[in-house]
């Protein structure tokens, strides 16, 4: 598990808004391989917001841009949520704000078994036209986030420096 501490820039979101921030940050991949469990190289502390809080809630604690993985009561994943996603939403603002982010969520399919291997991950990242997924165990729980950064960083595809 990685601990969230104080940190200059956050390596998720380079457009902070102070100069120091809170932010899980991730460990450096051994460049791993294609064939490495994507849990091994997700975010495994993550910000996650309960499906049934309202979106004005979530709202006054993280400034945008976010996207923020939804969970139930039992912690199983059901969808993401963004800023961009309430900008844009066909509700007025003022009404989106007041709704159950359950309502204002997308993307229940854009998870992985934490079996899977990166460049699964990777696949159906590029299939489904996305730069995040979860990663979930096999109650469909979720265990972590996996962003395209970080699987291609484990394949050494990028270097991160």
């Amino acid at each position: 598990m990685i601990d969230v501490e104080e940190c200059r820039a956050c390596p998720s979101n380079v457009d902070v808004a102070s100069d120091h921030i809170k932010c899980s940050v991730p460990e450096e991949p051994d460049r791993l391989g294609p064939n490495a469990p994507a849990a091994l190289v997700s975010v495994a502390h993550v910000t996650c917001a309960r499906a049934d809080a309202r979106a004005a809630a979530l709202m006054s604690v993280i400034q945008p841009p976010w996207l923020v993985p939804l969970v139930d009561e039992t912690d199983r994943f059901v969808g993401f949520v963004s800023s961009s996603s309430l900008a844009t939403s066909t509700w007025p603002s003022r009404v989106a704000i007041l709704m159950r982010l359950r309502d204002l969520a997308f993307g229940s399919s854009l998870m992985i078994h934490e079996s899977a291997t990166v460049r699964e991950a990777l696949h159906m990242m590029a299939y489904r036209r996305t730069r995040w997924i979860a990663v979930v165990d096999s109650d469909g729980k979720l265990q972590g986030m996996l962003s395209d950064i970080d699987a291609l960083s484990a394949l050494g595809a990028i270097d991160r420096t």
